[in-house]
């Protein structure tokens, strides 16, 4: 039996978004047991010890002060804008918070790009 490349890519895409989507649901859901900066630590720090562990294991080398200083504060911003959303998504404004927070988190990247690179151009 063939495989059909295009439908395998529309696989993995439907299985990362159902992932993204009930991750959201988890986090706000437990982060009204929870205390939401809590989790959005503990999430930080099981993906950093991940990361960490696949590093060693692959023997990569150890980067530079300057990338150190811009992976730790986009893990902070990370790590406190997921706390916030937890904390929002917590207190029962799913339908609010939740899309505006998808177009805001595709919508802030884009337009950085398009200020700092311009728009895209035609590719042949």
């Amino acid at each position: 039996m063939a495989v059909n490349w295009q439908f395998t890519s529309w696989l993995y895409a439907m299985g990362a978004v159902c992932t993204w989507g009930v991750s959201d649901f988890l986090g706000g859901y437990t982060a009204r047991r929870f205390h939401a900066f809590f989790l959005a630590a503990l999430g930080h720090m099981s993906g950093t010890l991940l990361m960490l562990t696949i590093a060693v294991v692959a023997h990569e080398p150890f980067p530079s002060q300057s990338h150190l200083v811009w992976a730790a504060g986009a893990g902070v911003a990370g790590g406190v804008s997921l706390a916030l959303f937890y904390r929002a998504l917590s207190q029962g404004n799913m339908g609010v918070s939740a899309p505006v927070t998808a177009v805001m988190s595709a919508g802030i990247p884009t337009i950085f790009g398009i200020v700092r690179e311009g728009f895209p151009g035609y590719v042949p």
